[in-house]
């Protein structure tokens, strides 16, 4: 069972479950900056891109107390970031690229650089080369096998302006902005190619590849579908209108979570994507840009109910609290998360939960219903603006 966590543009960490498809709740959260863009998770560590605040560390490895471990200013806006092999490869606007060693969370530091010709908004690591999105630049290919010397193996200037990528199988997926995707054989990194173009509606944000699928998030338009054929020419499905501004999308278990700006986190089954069917969402006041999936935590869904209380981190609950999961009733947690060598509890907030609109099983025209059990153990969103 997956576990996904979802950013919003203020306030840290808050996780929400799912109790039904139309009615998802935040239990707990860390207080972080603004303008968070860009989200990893890997080994229960959330990895944060806080543009103007460079990153954060966060152990989620127990949902109801998600705990600030450290943060690192980089010098440009961090946009974007990918994690592998103990480095955190983080898209630094007119910084470049910068590779920061995760090794120990508790103090992250930058080991080394690389200037692209642009700005660089996102990256995908895939063994030993860094593939940016490089806005006006296009497609920069940048060799990390030795991280203190990061060195520019191809370019290519894309018809569009890079927003987002994702390799597959050899294949560079850009979302280019109004010129939509470009598909780019990068066999041979050093001498990319556009293999092809596709236009799917609106503005192409945010790009994901699944198996013979692109979701592209399309700003204004939704959540653009479309099929990747071999060879790789994009032909479009389906565009499902989120009524926000798709940002990005994460995809796992049939399911596609669009970061729809400020209409919030928007859950839409994909499993037959010819017929998307819209299941549930976490609306305003939510802001939400970037979400990220860790397939390797299994456990109950949780929901509890706790007043917020900024002056403390001691987690006390009301009259009304309680926490439960989905396979037996689980005692109300009081005592304050045991403190981490070297992070901070002042960091945490109270757990309490925030229902959005509706319960329940919704039919839908496909006859499929939007049932609980289509959705993934935990969700999380990261702050409220309100």
């Amino acid at each position: 069972m997956s576990r996904l966590l979802t950013i919003c543009c203020l306030i840290g960490f808050a996780f929400a479950v799912p109790r039904s498809a139309t009615a998802m709740v935040r239990i707990a959260a860390v207080e972080e900056a603004d303008q968070i863009r860009d989200l990893r998770m890997s080994n229960g560590i959330a990895y944060a891109a806080r543009y103007q605040d460079g990153i954060s560390l966060v152990d989620v490895s127990d949902p109801t107390a998600p705990f600030l471990l450290s943060t690192l200013d980089t010098p440009g806006a961090a946009w974007g970031l990918d994690v592998s092999n103990g480095f955190a490869y983080v898209a630094d606007d007119d910084k470049g690229l910068r590779v920061i060693d995760v090794s120990d969370p508790l103090a992250p530091r930058e080991v080394g650089s690389f200037d692209t010709a642009d700005v660089a908004i996102a990256v995908d690591v895939v063994g030993n080369l860094a593939f940016v999105a490089d806005r006006f630049s296009g497609l920069q290919v940048i060799d990390v096998s030795d991280p203190a010397v990061p060195t520019l193996v191809g370019s290519l200037d894309t018809p569009g302006t890079a927003l987002d990528v994702e390799v597959v199988d050899g294949v560079a997926y850009v979302a280019d902005g109004n010129r939509g995707i470009s598909v780019i054989d990068v066999s041979n990194p050093a001498s990319p190619a556009i293999v092809e173009t596709g236009a799917p509606s609106g503005t192409a944000k945010g790009i994901a590849v699944v198996d013979d699928v692109i979701f592209v998030a399309s700003g204004e338009s939704g959540l653009s579908i479309m099929h990747r054929s071999s060879p790789p020419w994009p032909r479009p499905y389906r565009v499902v209108d989120t009524t926000g501004d798709a940002a990005s999308v994460v995809v796992a278990d049939g399911l596609a979570y669009v970061a729809d700006s400020r209409q919030g986190l928007k859950v839409i089954d994909v499993s037959d994507p010819t017929e998307p069917v819209p299941l549930g969402e976490l609306g305003a006041p939510y802001v939400v840009y970037a979400t990220a999936v860790d397939d390797g935590i299994d456990s109950p869904s949780w929901t509890c109910r706790f007043p917020i209380d900024r002056s403390s981190s001691v987690r006390s609950p009301d009259s009304a609290a309680g926490c439960s999961t989905s396979k037996s009733s689980m005692a109300s947690p009081t005592s304050q998360a045991p403190a981490r060598s070297g992070a901070s509890p002042s960091s945490m907030f109270r757990i309490r939960s925030i229902p959005s609109s509706g319960a329940g099983s919704t039919p839908t025209t496909s006859g499929r219903s939007t049932s609980s059990g289509r959705l993934p153990t935990r969700l999380a969103a990261l702050g409220a603006c309100v």
